[in-house]
């Protein structure tokens, strides 16, 4: 039972290793198998999926609304949420380089030509 309130209860929480938060969540439900019990994909991605904060609204909406026939398997919903914690680490690092320009005397105008 202790297991399966874990699992059920994981949250990722911004900021931390999205690799390390599948890894766990991967654990939990490898755990839960040698003890005979299991998950669909389709309940395994959508579980993985609400183990997100709202900060990830936007994905899991437009994952729910373009997923093939309608179902999100745990393939899909990993490979999303990695992918989309790729594009939210490039963001943070376009934005550093921006303050970076900005705070040795570059112009604003030409950091936003360049954006």
């Amino acid at each position: 039972m202790f297991l399966i309130k874990q699992w059920l209860t994981w949250k990722y929480s911004d900021g931390t290793s999205m690799t390390d938060h599948l890894n766990n969540f991967q654990r939990i439900m490898n755990k839960l198998s040698t003890m005979s019990i299991k998950f669909d994909e389709e309940i395994q991605g959508l579980l993985l999926l609400g183990s997100l904060p709202d900060s990830w609204k936007i994905l899991i909406t437009s994952l729910s609304s373009c997923a093939p026939d309608g179902v999100i398997s745990m393939d899909l919903a990993k490979s999303s949420v990695s992918n989309e914690e790729m594009r939210r680490k490039s963001q943070v690092h376009h934005l550093i380089q921006i303050f970076w320009f900005l705070s040795i005397g570059g112009e604003a105008t030409v950091m936003l030509r360049k954006i």
